[in-house]
């Protein structure tokens, strides 16, 4: 069995599909970020608790680790380390936060090492699907239609 398809209008087929990029990113951006906040919790939960410090820096950022965000891409970074100061130590926990994260031997009695990797290595097969139990499709696909109209 075989089946053909012929589109006949190439170019409006082209702009219904870059409308749906341009609509469908929004909505994938703030279905994601949705997701990386629970994320972002569970990363709070891992972080070792000498002091309150490392997890009072963690911050959840639309894009790359700088910010950055790009065209048609949804991206979210969680960031651990920043300008707080250790009470402890004096130090700023973006001094030590991948000393800790990558340290495997310390002891810690609450808490892990690997508290970022781990959350996201866990969740990284479930995604995908999380992110789109989120959208609305419908009401993508209605803006697709609404910008055929004008």
């Amino acid at each position: 069995m075989a089946f053909k398809v012929s589109i006949r209008n190439k170019k409006a087929v082209q702009g219904q599909l870059t409308t749906l990029v341009k609509n469908m990113t929004p909505a994938v951006q703030a279905a994601l970020m949705e997701e990386m906040k629970i994320e972002r919790e569970e990363v709070i939960r891992r972080v070792p608790k000498d002091t309150t410090a490392l997890s009072a820096s963690s911050h959840l950022i639309e894009g790359d680790a700088k910010g950055r965000t790009r065209k048609n891409v949804a991206a979210a970074t969680i960031i651990v380390g920043d300008d707080t100061i250790n009470p402890k130590t004096q130090q700023p926990t973006k001094e030590y936060a991948a000393k800790v994260h990558e340290d495997l031997e310390a002891h810690h009695d609450e808490g892990q090492a690997k508290y970022l990797e781990s959350v996201l290595k866990e969740v990284a097969p479930y995604m995908s699907k999380r992110i789109a139990r989120r959208l609305d499709l419908k009401k993508i696909a209605g803006s697709v239609s609404k910008s055929d109209e004008e």
